[in-house]
C-alpha cells in the first residue's frame, strides 16, 4: 500500500532483561513506546513514529498437564499466533483451534480479544505477564481482571499504549473425540481469512480492572 514513513529507533526484545532495558533506555530519553508483533494489523501515518518501536520476539512454549483431561500452557508474546494453534492441537487440546490463520503474535491476542466461530481467548486465558511501566517491575494480570470484552480488552482501553506482551497462559481441555459424522468440515477454511477486528455489534464487556497500570504485556498463558 505504500502507507507509513519511518520509526526513529527500533529495536528487537527476545527476553525480559532485553524488554526492560530497551523500556529504560526509552524512559531516559523521554521517548514514547510502541510494541508490536508482526505489525500484520498497524498502518502506519506516513509521519512515521517519533519514538522506539520494540518488536517482540520473546519465545518460550511449555505445556504441562494439570489433570487427566486439562492441559496449561504458557506461549511466550512472539510466538506465531497459527503456528501455536497448530501446535496444541496437534497434541489434542482444544480451546482455540477456531483461532487458527489468525495472522500475528501470540502476545496481540489478549489485547485484541481474538476470536472466530464462537471461540475467543477470554474463554481459555488464565494469566497474562506485563512489565509495569509505573512501577518498573513484572506483573502477572489474573484473566478475569483483563476486562474482556468484545475484541478489546484493559490493554486498549485504560492500560493503552504501552502495551507490550511477553508471555500468556491458558487452560486447554483435552479434544473430545467426536463421532465421524459429527466432525466439522473445515476443509474450506483456508479460503476465508478469520477476523480480529472488531466489528459493529453490542456485547456486554467484563468489568475493567481497577488498576490504572501502564503496562508492557510480556507472557500472555492460556
Amino acid at each position: 500500500m505504500r502507507l507509513g514513513g519511518n520509526a526513529a529507533y527500533l529495536t528487537e526484545v527476545h527476553d525480559r532483561r532485553e524488554l526492560q532495558e530497551a523500556l529504560e533506555w526509552a524512559s531516559q530519553n523521554r521517548l514514547p513506546v510502541m510494541m508490536i508483533g508482526g505489525g500484520s494489523n498497524i498502518i502506519w501515518k506516513d509521519e512515521g513514529f517519533g519514538g522506539l518501536i520494540m518488536v517482540n520476539k520473546i519465545m518460550r512454549y511449555e505445556e504441562q498437564p494439570v489433570d487427566d483431561e486439562n492441559f496449561y500452557v504458557h506461549i511466550g508474546a512472539g510466538e506465531n499466533w497459527d503456528e501455536v494453534v497448530a501446535r496444541v492441537t496437534a497434541k489434542g487440546m482444544t480451546g482455540i483451534e477456531a483461532l487458527s490463520l489468525i495472522p500475528g503474535t501470540a502476545g496481540a491476542t489478549p489485547v485484541q480479544n481474538v476470536g472466530a466461530y464462537g471461540q475467543e481467548i477470554a474463554n481459555t486465558l488464565v494469566s497474562v505477564e506485563a512489565y509495569d511501566n509505573q512501577a518498573k517491575q513484572f506483573v502477572t494480570i489474573p484473566g478475569m481482571d483483563c476486562a474482556f470484552g468484545y475484541r478489546t480488552s484493559r490493554f486498549k482501553t485504560t492500560d493503552p499504549a504501552s502495551a507490550a506482551c511477553q508471555s500468556a497462559a491458558a487452560v486447554l481441555p483435552r479434544a473430545a473425540k467426536l463421532p465421524r459424522r459429527a466432525r466439522v468440515d473445515q476443509s474450506h477454511a483456508a479460503s476465508y481469512p478469520r477476523c480480529n477486528h472488531r466489528h459493529p455489534q453490542r456485547q456486554t464487556a467484563r468489568p475493567r480492572a481497577s488498576s490504572q497500570q501502564r503496562l508492557v504485556l510480556c507472557q500472555p498463558c492460556y
